[in-house]
């Protein structure tokens, strides 16, 4: 039986520091510190179910990290990414964002006037490419299944659900999603205006290979290209094995 390793570390979000407006939806949290160093924003003191909290998972490209010594690692990852920077001034994340609204607001698109993305009723029928489902019924697929069935498809935990990505997809219950361009939307929706599709692309995805995730009411998630790993019965015992407590058992 494999370990779980949550007790060991601590939970952080981090962001650059050029979109801490977007930090307001969460300023209100009084479990939360924030400190700032080159060019970074940290924000510490995420408790488990904090992580698969809508709000803070809707924060354009906002990474959550765990710190283990003073290195921090990416959310499901095994090896670390850098060092927590020394003697950081860490203060309420209240009494470090001031009061007042960001310049700009990543759900609104649009030259001159705003325009809010909507996601409506689609009457277009669209293959699914991704299924989201609860992390314990992947892993009691994956862990028996051949290596061949599993070789197309990435798969990246979201709270306390895994996004599996790719076709043929796997004969398992979940909510479906089609692909249209870098985004990911649910089966049976699409944007109001598709028009904006590729605008909206661009402005949330930093990379190639990153999408958006959509759910049906509005919010997204920019999903990292590096954070969507291969599916192998590996990356789910090592995966499962750092996630918080209560999320699944191995």
């Amino acid at each position: 039986m494999a370990t779980n390793l949550s007790n060991d570390i601590s939970w952080l979000l981090e962001i650059d520091e050029s979109g801490v407006d977007f930090l307001g939806p969460i300023r209100h949290w009084q479990h939360l510190s924030m400190a700032a160093a080159g060019g970074m924003i940290w924000v510490r003191g995420l408790r488990s179910d904090d992580l698969g909290n809508s709000v803070l998972r809707g924060i354009p490209h906002a990474r959550v990290l765990y710190l283990r010594g003073d290195h921090l690692y990416p959310e499901n990852g095994l090896v670390p990414t850098k060092k927590m920077p020394p003697g950081l001034n860490w203060r309420p994340l209240s009494k470090g964002l001031p009061l007042g609204f960001p310049s700009f607001n990543h759900n609104y698109f649009g030259i001159g006037e705003r325009l809010a993305v909507r996601l409506v009723a689609s009457t277009v029928e669209a293959s699914a490419v991704a299924v989201l489902l609860p992390v314990e019924t992947l892993r009691s697929y994956a862990i028996a299944a051949s290596a061949v069935r599993l070789r197309h498809l990435r798969w990246v935990v979201l709270g306390r659900e895994a996004l599996v990505i790719g076709t043929p997809m796997l004969p398992l219950p979940g909510r479906s999603f089609w692909q249209l361009g870098e985004h990911l939307l649910p089966a049976g929706y699409t944007f109001e205006f598709p028009i904006l599709a590729e605008t909206i692309g661009r402005r949330l995805c930093r990379q190639a290979g990153d999408r958006v995730f959509w759910s049906e009411d509005g919010s997204c998630l920019v999903l990292a290209h590096a954070d969507v790993v291969p599916l192998s019965p590996g990356s789910i015992r090592m995966t499962v094995a750092i996630l918080p407590a209560g999320n699944t058992t191995l």
